[in-house]
């Protein structure tokens, strides 16, 4: 014998459906949740640099690039590159006359590696002199 009832599920089936496959689903992610690790960063020095070097007579002078380890906020030098050029590494290099003297102010962040946190000497290879500046927080610019 055929029964007369729907088949399809009534609002208050649908709802108890909802509350026994839903609230172990909500439970678990409400768990989950409140394990989650503690917001951490990994170790790091900000440096601000004045250097100076001397090009080789090669005429390619190494600078730092941004890395996965390292974040160049800035770099100004003087005088200005002929031209910048990248190697198959990614490191970076700009063209000048060999012999020329040129100052670089910059400033950069060193995250920590396996081996500890990168020094300034590290991040700037034959550089003559090397000396820190204060860092200063950017200025914020006026308008709305």
């Amino acid at each position: 014998m055929l029964s007369n009832r729907p088949t399809s599920k009534t609002p208050r089936q649908k709802v108890g459906l909802m509350m026994t496959v839903g609230l172990p689903a909500v439970l678990v992610l409400t768990v989950g949740c409140g394990t989650t690790p503690r917001p951490s960063y990994p170790t790091f020095v900000d440096h601000r640099v004045l250097a100076t070097f001397e090009v080789p007579a090669s005429g390619l002078l190494r600078v730092p690039a941004t890395t996965r380890d390292l974040v160049v906020h800035e770099l100004a030098l003087e005088p200005t590159p002929r031209a910048e050029r990248y190697d198959a590494e990614g490191r970076r290099f700009l063209v000048y006359d060999g012999g020329t003297t040129v100052t670089l102010e910059g400033r950069f962040r060193v995250y920590a590696t396996a081996t500890g946190v990168p020094t300034p000497a590290e991040i700037l290879p034959g550089a003559a002199t090397i000396a820190a500046l204060p860092i200063v927080a950017p200025r914020k610019q006026d308008g709305p």
